[in-house]
């Protein structure tokens, strides 16, 4: 059972004007809870099969302290 459902959508586009590194961040921070379990979907579409790209999950708990970080 869920007791939270928060929801959310971010589109964001990034266009690396030359070579090197490229980012972007969009930051919300709900406050989790430990032992509950979290899900997030993403979509990535890189110029090249060549390319290098990353999703970053962080994880904060209630007094705005990181308490975990996964990179996909």
């Amino acid at each position: 059972a869920y007791n939270f459902y928060y929801a959310g959508g971010h589109i964001i586009t990034l266009t690396a004007a030359g070579a090197g590194d490229a980012s972007a961040v969009c930051v919300e921070r709900p406050p989790v809870v430990e032992g509950q379990e979290y899900l997030a979907l993403t979509s990535l579409g890189p110029p090249t099969t060549g390319s290098s790209v990353w999703v970053e999950l962080r994880f904060y708990d209630a007094t705005d302290t990181q308490v975990a970080a996964h990179r996909a």
